[in-house]
């Protein structure tokens, strides 16, 4: 786990949040709690899809992408995720 700055549009500053980076990653995923608490922009997914957990079950099906800026020490990137 890593400390990442994410841009809170209600406070118009970044947010510190705990984050688990994964660089081999095939999706990127957000929970619905933090696009809500953060105000984060959302869009409409173009391609919906269920995601599966490791045991083969259905975890959520994911129909929206949250759009964020992440701040990683002095590196910023744009990132969209997919929002479960």
């Amino acid at each position: 786990m890593v400390d990442v700055e994410i841009f809170d549009r209600k406070s118009k500053d970044y947010s510190k949040k705990k984050c688990l980076i994964d660089t081999g990653a095939f999706r990127n995923y957000l929970d619905w709690s933090i696009v809500m608490e953060m105000d984060l922009l959302t869009r409409n997914h173009p391609s919906p899809y269920d995601a599966i957990g490791a045991d083969g079950k259905k975890l959520a099906r994911i129909h929206l992408q949250a759009l964020t800026i992440i701040k990683f020490g002095t590196h910023v990137n744009k990132i969209i995720f997919d929002v479960m």
